[in-house]
């Protein structure tokens, strides 16, 4: 290190003229591409050299035969070569990363031992009592550390996930994260012994961090119809679509899906037919199995017409739904003496037609 110091101060010393050159220099001085550090310039200054001569006292060179020879040719571009690479001397100095680094710039993660204490609190502290015990721990919670805790939990009911993801994010906005909020409704959604009380206080903290448009996901919106169609809350489901745009969000065909087998749930037939209608509106069908299953529950219902409409815009899209969709969809015209253009075979494709 102090070798490459010395030989810049060398080449640095070297490039100053110590009188005024016979001919014009060849070379334009090349300029620095940034200055140098406070802290090397500082070296520089406080190791001065011996004093330079007044370039007005002499035109004479102090230094002929060194400017005659071939050797301080060399040196000369050396020396330009120095000049140029000057600007990168100091990047060889061991501090010059602390100069330009930025302190904590690497991205936080969560202790462990940290995790390990909160996971421990949460598991054995009764469900009313979490936010009590969390504020008596004096947790930080930060992004990282809530999500690590979120992951971690395996012992915990859902009212305790819940709880802990409120409290956490009360005391520190940015712990509310997209990200965090899509942990905790997955873990809820998996979980056997949800209950509608925990799906409801789930739906509420989504419904406050949704309130910010672009801060929860047509996935996670999903997931919530999906709980409240595994705990047969189907108004509740319907609910959750409707906030779709509200959020910012646009459902994609496994919403439609799931909240029209949400209404199944309770036979919400005219509820049902208005999701369908958005579907076949927005062009976005689930698979066959799946359109061939809300056919099936719009006949049963009598709604034979939406499920008609629903085939033929599926069958646009080049979906083909099972057979036995087919058939419910042609029982439910002749239960209803409705036509079909004089031929309820031309519903059915070719090979079953036949």
């Amino acid at each position: 290190m102090w070798r490459s110091r010395a030989r810049a101060l060398l080449l640095l010393r070297s490039s100053i003229p110590r009188s005024p050159p016979p001919h014009p220099p060849q070379h334009p001085t090349p300029t620095l591409a940034r200055a140098l550090p406070p802290r090397l310039l500082s070296r520089f200054l406080s190791s001065s050299p011996d004093p330079i001569p007044d370039a007005t006292s002499s035109s004479a060179d102090p230094f002929p035969e060194a400017s005659s020879s071939p050797t301080a040719a060399a040196l000369d571009g050396d020396t330009e070569a120095g000049e140029d690479n000057l600007s990168s001397m100091w990047e060889d100095d061991g501090d010059a990363d602390d100069i330009f680094a930025s302190p904590g710039g690497a991205d936080a993660i969560a202790d462990d031992e940290e995790v390990a204490r909160v996971r421990a609190a949460v598991e054995a502290t009764p469900e009313d009592k979490i936010a009590s015990t969390l504020a008596d721990m004096v947790v930080d919670f930060n992004e990282p550390l809530l999500a690590a805790v979120l992951l971690a939990a395996e012992q915990c009911s859902c009212k305790k996930l819940i709880s802990l993801f409120n409290y956490a994010a009360k005391n520190n906005p940015a712990a509310k994260s997209l990200s965090n909020l899509e942990i905790l409704v997955s873990k809820v959604a998996d979980s056997d012994e949800i209950d509608k009380m925990d799906a409801y206080l789930l739906w509420d903290s989504v419904k406050e961090i949704g309130s910010v448009p672009g801060s929860v996901s047509t996935p996670l919106l999903n997931e919530m119809i999906a709980i409240f169609w595994k705990l047969e809350k189907s108004k509740a489901a319907l609910e959750v679509f409707a906030k779709f745009y509200e959020f910012g969000c646009t459902p994609d065909s496994n919403s439609y899906y799931l909240v029209i087998e949400a209404a199944r749930k309770k036979s919400m037939f005219r509820s049902a037919c208005e999701v369908c209608e958005k579907m076949i509106d927005s062009g976005c069908f689930p698979n066959g199995e799946k359109v061939g299953r809300i056919v099936t529950f719009l006949c049963d219902g009598k709604k034979v017409k939406v499920a008609h409409s629903l085939y033929l815009a599926a069958k646009e899209k080049k979906i083909q739904m099972a057979y036995h969709a087919y058939f419910e969809l042609l029982s439910g015209y002749q239960s209803l003496s409705v036509p079909y253009e004089n031929n309820l075979l031309m519903l059915l494709p070719s090979d079953i037609s036949k």
